[in-house]
Parts: C-alpha cells; structure tokens; sequence
C-alpha cells in the first residue's frame, strides 16, 4: 500500500504546482467566499446573456473584469499562502466593486442615480489599495521589503488613488479619440477623485490599523509566555 507522501514522490514534476495551488486553495474559506460571490455573478451574467440577449452592452467588458478580479484574489492567495494571503478586506471590496459595477450596467443604476458611480469609485479604489496594502504586507514579511507598516500605508494609498488619476485620463481619452461620454464636467471628476481618495484611505486606514492589532497581540502574547516561564522555572534552570 502507497501511502500519501510516496504517492506525491511518484507524481511527475509537472504536477507539483498544481498541488500546490490546490494545497493554497483547499479548505481556504477567503478564497471560497471570492469563487462564490464572483462566480454567482458571473452565473448571473452568464445567465442574463442566454435568456436576455443584450441586456447590458458591456456584457463581454463586465465578464472579463469579473474574471480578472477572481484570477487576482485567488492568485494572491496561491503566491503569498505562507504569508496569509490577501486580507478578507481585499476580498470582500474587490467583491462589493465587481457587485456594484455589474448592476450598475445591468440593472441601469448609473441611469437611475446620478451619483451611483462614486460607489464603484470607493469600493474599486478600495480593492486596489488593499490588495497593494496585502502585497506590501507580504514581501515585509518574506524579508524582500523594508518599509513600516506607516510607510506602507502611504504607498498603497498612493498607488490607489495614481489608479483612480489614470482612469480619469483613460475616460477623457476615450470621449476624445472615441467620442464615448464618459466625463461630464470638472466637477463630476473632481467627485470622483474624492471618492477615489476615500475609498483609498478607508481600505488602507484599516489594515494598517488591522496589522498594528496583531502585532500588540502577538507582542502581548510573547510577554505572557516570558512571565509563565518566569513564574514556573526552577531555581537552577536558566532562562533564556
């Protein structure tokens, strides 16, 4: 009888990474939750698409951002699994933008609300600026980044909101070259830059404040083993 750990000696090199990938993905609840919420909306997409043909014009560019983001989430938690992975905020904005997105086109909300789209602009940013928070987090921890976690706040943030700017300049690129209208006014992009800006902070504001938690608990935890230590050494046993 072979058992597990011969079986995996006799797999062939190729299949080694995707075990691993499997061993990221198994039993990992943030990653559930992504295929779940993702895949339900792609369900609903996939769906709305046979039943309704046309019911949104942008069906192929919300399929393939939903995709994309799910790629993502789930890479991040291939990559960076000995690291924690993403962060379930990353998980649970990048869901609530796609959500947002999706029924803003599909359900007609951007028509219906004339200030819908500063939601996908929080929760997209957010996504954007919590990933880079995770990622940032991740490489301090393998020793390949030497930032402070303060440090690192700032330049996830920054990166968010450089984000969002580029957005804007694609928007007003794409009403110039393409004649589409997507920008309507000065004041509507300087709204959405602000939201752009919020989202950024909030997502950021809150690992950081999430990752300096952990590390008081872990602080308090280390002094707690050292004062049990103390407390049950015996005289003649140095502690170290």
């Amino acid at each position: 009888m072979i058992d597990r750990d011969q079986g995996r000696s006799l797999q062939k090199p190729w299949t080694e990474p995707l075990r691993r990938v499997g061993d990221s993905l198994f039993d990992n609840t943030k990653a559930a939750s992504s295929i779940i919420g993702l895949g339900g909306l792609l369900t609903v997409l996939v769906a709305g698409e046979i039943f309704s043909p046309g019911f949104t014009r942008f069906w192929g560019y919300l399929t393939g951002q939903v995709v994309f983001v799910l790629l993502i989430v789930l890479l991040g938690e291939v990559v960076f699994a000995r690291q924690g992975g993403f962060s379930w905020v990353t998980h649970l904005v990048a869901l609530a933008a796609c959500w947002a997105d999706v029924l803003g086109n599909a359900a007609g909300f951007y028509r219906l609300f004339a200030e819908y789209d500063k939601i996908t602009h929080f929760f997209g940013i957010a996504a954007v600026t919590s990933g880079a928070y995770d990622m940032l987090r991740a490489l301090a921890v393998q020793g390949r980044l030497r930032l402070a976690p303060t440090a690192r706040l700032w330049l996830s943030v920054v990166l968010g909101v450089a984000v969002g700017l580029g957005w804007e300049v694609y928007e007003f690129l794409a009403d110039v070259v393409f004649r589409t209208v997507r920008v309507y006014g000065a004041w509507d992009t300087f709204h959405d830059i602000v939201f752009d800006a919020l989202g950024a902070l909030s997502a950021g504001t809150l690992l950081w404040v999430f990752e300096r938690q952990a590390s008081a608990l872990a602080a308090g935890a280390l002094d707690g083993q050292e004062v049990v230590a103390l407390v049950t050494a015996r005289p003649e046993e140095p502690l170290s």
